[in-house]
């Protein structure tokens, strides 16, 4: 009985003992977007279908917690970035070898065609290496990918903080899909929140979750008597929808590093894929590409993911266009011929001609676009109300004529008023009271870009 009751006792002081980011726990875990991703979604994509060998072993194999913590506080030591084993941490492990193999062995087939691009943006920052798994926990690596926020792209930006480091995203183009110039962005801002915080972690959840929010759960945390909190302090004062991205990123680096250890294969490519890039300097149409060389329109797309419909305004200013490379020499002997190529079916089309049905007019290859001018927008959330005087009218009452007779009609005057306010100013009972005017009107010019 003594000895029962010390055992229990120094089992109570090791629990006391553990840190908060060691001991924390949580029972609601809303798992990332990422982690949604249908298997048979990305066995679809054209890459691994045509160039990686995906590892369908499903046999389960799981290690003890201290196997984790071992391998976890070793991968720490190599990458840089510190590696917390807590029960959270765990269990984003486990969803990924029970749960996600599958998505797992799709991963680590695509990382043979995207891990170069991020080692070289990471490595030109002299960031860590484990940052290179930041795309598989926001993405999975599927490039079209969005969350329920509007995140979007390889690196998960939103689409205010991708402009804020270059990227174009509008109607045609969306850069963060980009796998080159995203990579770079997305390296920049990490050291930017790096030098903000001070920690990896707080940088890494600041990336997903934005830093204005990690700026408010730290304010929390040194409330409740926390000095100098880290990111499991204030992982409780985090959006739940968001937060689980840091545990992921944990968790995408040890699957990543220790996937042999449960029974989950390498996917080595079948052949090697070699790309190379041109620039582009006309309006073409990515089927303009494929019908003239005999490239099919599937690899264009998985190669350039960044042009929406397929369109790549070169018109507007140079964009660049990534090809197998064996298919450069070709593309440049026949730009000419590329971009004359079914042209009337690609040109840019601004209304429906005389005779033509809704099937001949075809605006999703070659949309308009909206270009403002030089009036401020009118904000879609922002409305104006005015109120109206409905009291009862004297009998007396006699509707006022518009415009009155001392209105000049001069340019510029506008004697807009609400009815029952304009007639009272006109006996004299009351100040003018104008209707706000519209702010804000648009044309149509479809040789521009959105």
């Amino acid at each position: 009985m003594i000895v029962s009751s010390a055992f229990c006792g120094i089992a109570q002081n090791a629990r006391h003992s553990l840190s908060i980011k060691e001991s924390i726990n949580d029972n609601n875990i809303v798992y990332p977007a990422s982690l949604e991703t249908g298997s048979r979604a990305m066995a679809a994509n054209w890459y691994l279908q045509n160039f990686a060998i995906v590892d369908n072993n499903h046999s389960n194999v799981l290690a003890t917690d201290n196997v984790y913590r071992d391998r976890l506080n070793s991968l720490s030591r190599q990458m840089g970035v510190e590696m917390t084993f807590n029960p959270i941490v765990k269990k984003y492990i486990e969803y990924y070898l029970q749960r996600k193999r599958t998505l797992v062995a799709q991963m680590l087939g695509m990382c043979t065609f995207y891990m170069p691009y991020f080692d070289r943006a990471i490595g030109s920052r002299r960031l860590p290496r484990a940052l290179r798994c930041v795309p598989l926990a926001g993405s999975a690596l599927d490039a079209n990918a969005v969350s329920p926020a509007g995140a979007g792209g390889l690196w998960h930006f939103m689409v205010l903080t991708a402009k804020g480091h270059g990227l174009e995203v509008n109607s045609l183009v969306d850069e963060r899909r980009d796998p080159v110039k995203a990579s770079y962005a997305a390296a920049t801002y990490l050291k930017k929140l790096h030098d903000t915080y001070g920690d990896w972690m707080l940088a890494i959840a600041a990336y997903y979750c934005e830093p204005s929010n990690v700026n408010k759960a730290v304010r929390r945390a040194e409330v409740n008597g926390v000095s100098h909190p880290g990111f499991w302090d204030i992982y409780n004062f985090l959006p739940r929808n968001t937060r689980g991205y840091v545990p992921a990123f944990i968790a995408t680096n040890y699957v990543m590093a220790f996937h042999r250890e449960h029974n989950i294969g390498s996917a080595p490519a079948r052949r090697r894929l070699d790309v190379d890039s041109v620039m582009v300097d006309k309006r073409v149409n990515l089927n303009q590409v494929a019908q003239v060389l005999n490239i099919p329109i599937d690899e264009l797309r998985f190669l350039n993911p960044q042009y929406r419909n397929d369109v790549i305004p070169g018109n507007i200013h140079p964009y660049a266009l990534t090809l197998p490379a064996q298919y450069v020499y070709s593309y440049r002997r026949n730009r000419d011929r590329i971009a004359s190529h079914d042209r009337e079916l690609y040109a840019v089309r601004d209304e429906v001609q005389p005779g033509e049905s809704k099937e001949d007019y075809q605006p999703h290859l070659a949309p308009a676009v909206i270009e403002p001018i030089d009036e401020a927008p009118v904000s879609r959330r922002r409305s104006v109300s005015i109120a109206y005087n409905d009291s009862p009218r004297p009998a007396s009452y006699t509707p006022a004529s518009y415009p009155p007779a001392n209105y000049s009609g001069h340019a510029g005057s506008d004697y807009r008023q609400v009815p029952a306010a304009r007639a009272r100013q006109e006996k004299g009972t009351t100040t003018q009271v104008p209707v706000p005017v519209k702010r804000k009107s648009y044309v149509v010019n479809p040789s521009q870009q959105y």
